[in-house]
This record gives C-alpha cells, structure tokens and sequence, in this order.
C-alpha cells in the first residue's frame, strides 16, 4: 500500500507541475502578445524577473534566459501548491465551479501579493514594465490554463487516486 501512496503522491506534484507550466506558459504567451502590440519588452521583463532573486544576474547574457525558467519554475511551484490547496479543502470536487471559483481567488489574491507587497520591496522597477492590471490579467490567464490542464489531465487522474483520504493511506487504491 506504500508503493501505491508514494506513486500517487507523485502523481499529484507530477499533475500540479504540469498544470502550473501551463499557466505559466500562458503569461508568456500573455506578456509576449502586449510586446508584439508595441507595449511591454518581453525582453525587459524576463530581466526584471532575475533582478527580483538574482540582481547581479539580471543584465548578463543569461539574465534572459534565468528569467524564464525562474517564471515557469515558480508556476510549476504554484501549480503544486493549487492542487495540494484544493485536495485539502475540496476533497474530490476539483474540477467543480468551486474549484474554478478557488483557481480565481487563490491567483488573485498572489497577484496582489506580488504586485502590492513583494515587488514594490524586491523590484520596484518591475511594477514599471507590467502595469497593474496588465498583471492581473495574466494571472487570471494563468488560473484559465491551470484549469484548462487539469481539465486534460482528468484522464490520467483516473488511473491514480489522488484523493486526501488516500494519501493519508486509510483507503486501498482499488476501491
């Protein structure tokens, strides 16, 4: 039953991870449509990323790059934490109105973390280059792809039981 809990652990980080890239993909997708329109530099933004963790990095040859996996690291992260959220409080209903409705919020509300407490300390000049509601419009993009992800990978989920009941070993993977 061990082996069963562990291989189904793993596929709840695998499923969060996978739904988080997507999310994440989403808000490059996002940021580089504003830039192809004239707005903001996407190249500008991945380098406001690093400065927000690695300043020194920031303007390097690779300060670009770093940008980028530290993005969709970051949402892969978020992506496993979402989903852990949700088995916690909606047990099996995660592809529910509810479950959209807490995709939403839990997204809002690390917007408004971000954008009104984390980069004004870490990169105030970050707040510059993505306005405000350019921000939370990708972060409500991110919570769609999320959605959308998890939507997919439902066929998968039936073949493992993510449920809390079973992670917590008190049920038999057949049942």
């Amino acid at each position: 039953m061990k082996r069963n809990r562990t291989k189904n652990i793993k596929s709840l980080f695998g499923i969060g991870a996978i739904a988080g890239l997507a999310g994440g993909l989403a808000e490059v997708a996002w940021i580089s449509s504003l830039a192809a329109g004239g707005g903001t530099p996407v190249v500008e933004v991945a380098r406001g990323i690093t400065a927000a963790i690695t300043p020194s990095l920031a303007a390097t040859s690779t300060g670009i790059l770093l940008g980028l996996i530290i993005h969709l690291s970051l949402a892969m992260a978020l992506g496993v934490v979402m989903l852990m959220l949700w088995r916690g409080l909606l047990r099996e209903h995660v592809s529910s109105w509810w479950g959209a409705s807490l995709a939403l919020a839990t997204l809002t509300t690390v917007w408004a973390v971000n954008f009104h407490v984390i980069l004004p300390v870490l990169s105030p000049g970050f707040l510059g280059l993505v306005p405000t509601g350019l921000g939370l419009a990708s972060k409500l993009l991110f919570a769609l792809a999320f959605l959308a992800a998890l939507h997919v990978g439902r066929r998968h989920e039936k073949e493992v039981n993510l449920s809390p009941v079973y992670l917590e070993g008190d049920q038999d993977v057949h049942q």
